[in-house]
């Protein structure tokens, strides 16, 4: 059958006697393993995050490929740069049954130093919502070897922040709002320096 079923069996012997019993077959479903992936750059790798898309599933083992495993739903993972990895996921369901999937991304070569970089050469910190801070856009996972240096014209350092959270607002290390002018910024991401000059305007 192609959904649990229950049968009536009903035996009899040379002597016309009969009995009867209630057999059940249970058809029990499995899981359909699945899920996605987008590898963006990193400061220590290539770092890997997970969809899990698995219809029926209940618990899950991850194994992506160097040697490491994971248990979570969704996880987040670091590969090395170079050839991507084969991952496998193993998907459970209640009734014990199990589906497997797999995804073979090693014919891909990822490397951590090719990212988007946009960078904006004016910004008005006039607290109007609008393009009130200088911050550099870029893809990729960087906030632990990201670094933003402004100067003034006389290469004196008025902001310093480390972390791609961050931006500049317009103030000195002291808090103090700038004059308008032009500024030499200085962006390090993972040793991977950029320089240019932004306009400051109220």
């Amino acid at each position: 059958p192609t959904e649990s079923t229950a049968y009536t069996v009903v035996a009899e012997d040379d002597n016309g006697c009969q009995d009867e019993a209630q057999v059940t077959i249970s058809i029990l479903t499995a899981p359909i393993a699945g899920f996605e992936v987008e590898y963006l750059p990193s400061c220590d790798g290539i770092t890997g995050f997970f969809d899990n898309n698995t219809e029926g599933g209940t618990s899950y083992t991850w194994d992506f490929g160097d040697g490491t495993t994971s248990e979570e739903e969704d996880p987040v993972h670091v590969f090395p740069v170079g050839p991507g990895a084969v991952v496998t996921l193993i998907t459970f369901n209640g009734n014990g049954c199990s589906d497997t999937t797999t995804v073979d991304s090693s014919s891909v070569i990822y490397s951590n130093d090719d990212f988007d970089l946009e960078i904006g050469n004016v910004f008005t910190p006039n607290n109007d919502g609008l393009n009130d801070c200088f911050r550099p856009a870029f893809d990729g996972v960087f906030s632990d070897c990201y670094e933003l240096q402004v100067f003034n014209r006389w290469g004196a350092l008025i902001f310093e922040s480390i972390g791609q959270g961050h931006c500049w607002d317009g103030r000195n290390k002291a808090g103090r709002l700038m004059e308008e002018g032009t500024y030499y910024y200085i962006v390090d991401i993972n040793g991977i320096n950029q320089t240019g000059f932004v306009e400051l305007l109220y």
